[in-house]
């Protein structure tokens, strides 16, 4: 029996345990055709279940408005992009010239979020920051813009006057290393600000132009993780086309630690079916240990609003027969919980076996 019908079979009742993948298969593809409602489980951006659409992803149910509420839902009213910002087209991608009111907030991920730009032009199919075109709404796909924050460096100034120090996670919607920082030199800057300030700086990216900002992390509160969604050089140009190699990241480990910085890697999100086997898995915690890396994230593929329409078109295109076992993955809770107990499973004996047990946190 192979992993996909392990998975699946472990979601049918007493009565169903003889059944093949096949079967089950084919008896959620009706289900999900004759549900005169589609939608299914999901994460908003804040982690709470919210229902979204099978197809688009979309939330697609919110509470009435009430005099309590009315307000706040006015303030997230989408609004369109100014038309005087100053713009440019780039490799295909648009890059606006903005401003910002704040650029140092909370965040549930750690004290604080450090985002110079809106938008990433990593262009990575499962990115989860597409939430953010709820609030920022743009002409262009996600991946296709970047807005720089022409103003970021003086606005930190002015909230570090009174900004309390703490852990400042760099960055959660976009990756504050994509090719436009090194023009900008935006992050670089507000990270060395914030440190001389005596926050602490947890950067992770999967750009090796972070390498050119060692000398503000050196010796310093501060620690540099990458990103590693598989070993396979080409799956990683099909997910994240736009980033550093696999290769070049586990450069920025080796480099950084021999800077004497903190190091870290987020595994993930892991793929179903393509990155995610246990003969993967090991492989990525041997690079891992053969690195010395400080602290390993393991995270599965989640079903965050609007992440869902690019994965599936990605997955239509280039692995057909993994659609159907995707969205059941996504948004079957049975199939999903059965999923995630073999993926933890796997990570949890990938950690025995390269000892690495007491560095791995996992995230879903």
């Amino acid at each position: 029996m192979n992993r996909k019908e392990t998975i699946f079979k472990a979601v049918d009742t007493v009565d169903q345990r003889q059944l093949e993948f096949t079967s089950l298969f084919q008896q959620k593809t009706r289900q999900s055709k004759e549900s005169p409602i589609p939608e299914v489980c999901g994460l908003s951006a804040s982690g709470r279940t919210v229902p979204i659409h099978r197809e688009t992803g979309e939330e697609t149910a919110h509470k009435p408005d009430t005099a309590a509420n009315c307000k706040r839902n006015q303030m997230q009213r989408k609004k369109p992009i100014s038309s005087n910002f100053a713009t440019q087209t780039r490799n295909d991608s648009v890059i606006r010239e903005t401003s910002c009111k704040t650029i140092l907030n909370r965040t549930r991920i750690s004290d604080y979020s450090l985002n110079c730009y809106t938008g990433c032009t990593h262009s990575c199919i499962y990115c989860y920051a597409r939430f953010m075109q709820r609030f920022h709404p743009h002409p262009e796909p996600w991946g296709k813009f970047v807005d720089i924050k022409l103003n970021a460096v003086e606005v930190l100034e002015r909230q570090l006057r009174h900004a309390v120090p703490g852990v400042v996670f760099v960055s959660s919607a976009c990756d504050g290393w994509q090719p436009i920082e090194a023009e900008c030199k935006l992050t670089r800057q507000c990270c060395d600000l914030l440190i001389k300030h005596g926050f602490r700086i947890e950067a992770l990216t999967k750009s090796s132009l972070v390498l050119r900002d060692l000398d503000i992390f050196s010796g310093r509160n501060a620690r540099i993780g990458v990103t590693v969604t598989t070993l396979d050089e080409c799956l990683r140009r099909l997910w994240e086309p736009n980033s550093s190699s696999i290769e070049e990241r586990f450069r920025i480990i080796s480099e950084a630690d021999t800077a004497g910085v903190e190091t870290a890697i987020m595994f993930g999100p892991l793929l179903p079916f393509l990155s995610d086997s246990q003969e993967s898995i090991n492989s990525m915690f041997q690079r891992a240990a053969e690195l010395a890396v400080d602290v390993i994230w393991v995270d599965a593929l989640n079903p965050r609003p609007k992440v869902w329409p690019s994965v599936a078109s990605l997955l239509r295109k280039k692995y057909p027969d993994l659609l159907e076992c995707y969205r059941q993955i996504l948004f079957d809770r049975k199939t999903r919980a059965a999923y995630l107990s073999e993926l933890r499973h796997s990570v949890t004996q990938a950690g025995t076996n390269f000892s690495l047990a007491d560095k791995v946190t996992l995230c879903f």
